[in-house]
């Protein structure tokens, strides 16, 4: 099992490193954009404005919304420090402050997760724009260096349980 366990480490390390694009790259900006369009404090902000000004409807599933992207940050935090796993290679200056210094899972993939999920599960029109959204964070989350592809699928999978669960649930 050990032996599994580094050769998958190996193999995400060599593709993780071969993604990265170098730092005169004229799409660093926009692969930063994407990485960061998953951020807690956007989504807060989204999600107040939707709360205050939004339909009674929106309001609802906003706050549904929240409830299940407060889940899946819980959870894929709480594993980031069970787990412990240090970072890939970061670009220079990614991060103003670095929140964070574990990589496994990705919180910003789960957060997006759930999200698409919901939204789409609330505003079915919204699915087509959601999900590649996730998609297109996550992949960027690891273009960028501070994610390894294992942690992009678990905070997805994470985010989706925790979006599924609240669907159930309500």
């Amino acid at each position: 099992m050990n032996s599994l366990i580094h050769r998958l480490s190996a193999w995400e390390r060599m593709v993780t490193g071969r993604l990265i694009p170098s730092k005169r790259s004229r799409w660093r900006w926009l692969l930063s954009l994407g990485a960061h369009l998953g951020d807690g404090v956007l989504w807060v902000a989204v999600g107040a404005v939707l709360l205050v000004w939004g339909t009674p409807y929106l309001r609802g599933s906003t706050l549904i919304t929240s409830l299940a992207v407060l889940g899946a940050t819980a959870v894929s935090t709480a594993i980031k420090y069970l787990v412990r796993r240090p970072r890939p290679q970061e670009l220079t200056r990614f991060y103003v402050v670095r929140f964070d210094r574990y990589s496994f899972p990705s919180g910003h993939a789960a957060r997006m997760a759930a999200i698409a999920v919901l939204v789409g599960h609330f505003e079915p029109r919204l699915a087509p724009i959601g999900y590649p959204l996730a998609l297109t964070v996550a992949l960027c989350r690891v273009v960028v260096g501070v994610h390894y592809p294992s942690d992009v699928l678990a905070g997805l999978l994470i985010g989706l349980l925790g979006a599924w669960g609240m669907l159930l649930w309500i």
